[in-house]
């Protein structure tokens, strides 16, 4: 792989170009391990990638890898985070034998992923803050009843009592809680919380409590989706 292989910079689009390789670290049982470092061109733009193999060749082979494929990871597979989990409970960034830098970049980039996964779905007590309006989103409801108290989930998303029914990405003609404007011809919409349906016209107002919510998880998409919705 040379220059030309090399896809443009993630960040500002210059061509992406080997800048240098050095000795790197001394592995008992393994040698001399050399650092190359792939970068954009572009004066001022200081976006790099650097990574380590056993020979020259395999340095600049790892590093061009990760270099065109930083900005489109994909998705991490079960594989890939097996792994990540054996190579992470060693404690040691060194590879063994039969691993290379690659993977323990990888092992780093499944846990980094997973923790970023955890942190979008976490659930985001409504006294601490709300979402967009009209975002649909994952919520916690709790139904208070006599004796008893229970907690459910649904799709909702929630009105702030500021978009007019002419703006609002819903329809709200059977909709009767509102209040009009005479001036402005219209409806303001309701302030509160309404069931998102996903196969019906209807959607509901939320009669219960809205104690959390959570943006709602991307669809999943195998590899072979992924590549034909590309092209």
């Amino acid at each position: 792989m040379n220059n030309n292989s090399l896809k443009p910079c993630p960040f500002c689009g210059g061509n992406g170009v080997r800048k240098l390789i050095k000795p790197y670290r001394k592995i008992k049982g393994r040698g001399q391990s050399y650092l190359a470092i792939i970068g954009c061109e572009t004066i001022g733009c200081t976006v790099e990638v650097s990574q380590a193999g056993f020979t020259r060749e395999d340095a600049w082979n790892y590093a061009e890898s990760r270099w065109n494929n930083r900005a489109t990871k994909g998705t991490v597979r079960m594989n890939d985070i097996e792994k990540a989990i054996e190579i992470l409970k060693r404690k040691t960034t060194i590879p063994n034998k039969d691993e290379s830098w690659t993977d323990i970049d990888k092992a780093y980039d499944a846990a980094i992923s997973a923790l970023e996964a955890q942190q979008t779905n976490s659930w985001v007590p409504v006294t601490e803050r709300l979402p967009e309006a009209e975002k649909e989103v994952e919520v916690t409801i709790e139904r208070r009843m006599k004796n008893k108290t229970f907690r459910f989930t649904c799709r909702a998303f929630y009105e702030d009592g500021t978009i007019w029914s002419e703006d609002s990405g819903y329809g709200w003609g059977d909709f009767d809680d509102m209040e009009y404007d005479e001036e402005r011809e219209d409806y303001k919409i309701s302030k509160g919380w309404f069931e998102a349906v996903t196969y019906a016209e209807e959607f509901a107002v939320i009669g219960d409590f809205v104690v959390a919510w959570r943006p709602i998880s991307e669809p999943w998409k195998e590899k072979a989706y992924e590549d034909n919705s590309e092209r």
